[in-house]
């Protein structure tokens, strides 16, 4: 976009803050987000997916069936790696 006297004006967007995973969080992405049902595993499950929701790793994409997406900010938080 150009403004007067030949200026170029570019939008860039604002830098978001990537989370530190864990090594569950980690695998859980790594693993294709698949989830166990049952028993306590489908609780911390649940737990797992909402964190990473609400961190903006992963979006919803569909809901019946649920289909969640890896964001921009979840590739680049599987690139650094699991925290220690």
């Amino acid at each position: 976009m150009e403004g007067r006297d030949g200026q170029v004006f570019r939008r860039i967007a604002p830098l978001r803050e990537v989370p530190r995973l864990s090594v569950r969080e980690v695998e859980f992405l790594r693993g294709g987000g698949v989830l166990r049902l049952e028993g306590q595993w489908r609780r911390r499950q649940v737990e797992l997916l909402r964190r990473l929701l609400r961190v903006g790793v992963i979006e919803v994409v569909g809901v019946n069936p649920a289909v969640y997406r890896v964001t921009g900010v979840g590739v680049v938080a599987l690139k650094l790696g699991a925290r220690r």
